[in-house]
């Protein structure tokens, strides 16, 4: 098939997810008038910043190339799809940094939903091509992850109260 991924490729995606979750949280913080919400996006914008330093430390690390008989061709086209509906092009860029759901408490929050699920869902997939070290370090931050994804859910719920 030839789809063939570098390991500098996986990161970049990881990194540019960090970068955007930074700016989302960032401006969703400085835009809501609620006092908690917005203490919870300051918090996850911190965390994020954390999660971009690990994949920039991650991606110094690592050989440039993944095997070639670590994704078989059904595994990288699945890979890619993933990447494509994620990886941030100019165009999602300006939806996170100017998403009409900023200001707008429910909404962002759903947003941050579902941009915390693509994450995990992302990097659970990393795992099968990461070494045994990078996986252990992986799983942390996919727990950290989902503890993001309850927060903002759990805050979700009650203001929708």
């Amino acid at each position: 098939m030839g789809i063939f991924f570098t390991a500098a490729d996986i990161y970049d995606v990881a990194i540019g997810i960090e970068k955007n979750g930074i700016v989302f949280y960032t401006r969703a913080a400085e835009s809501s008038k609620n006092s908690e919400v917005k203490s919870l996006y300051s918090l996850l914008a911190g965390e994020e910043k954390k999660h971009l330093q690990f994949f920039q430390k991650l991606k110094e690390s690592l050989e440039t190339s993944l095997s070639p008989d670590t994704l078989d061709d059904e595994y990288a086209l699945y890979l890619k799809a993933l990447v494509d509906s994620i990886v941030f092009t100019p165009e999602k860029n300006a939806e996170v940094a100017n998403t009409s759901v900023i200001g707008h408490d429910n909404l962002a929050l759903e947003f941050a939903i579902g941009r915390e699920r693509d994450s995990i869902l992302f990097y659970l997939e990393m795992k099968p091509l990461m070494s045994r070290t990078g996986k252990g370090a992986l799983d942390k931050l996919i727990k950290e992850e989902r503890s993001h994804l309850e927060r903002l859910s759990a805050m979700k719920e009650k203001i929708s109260r």
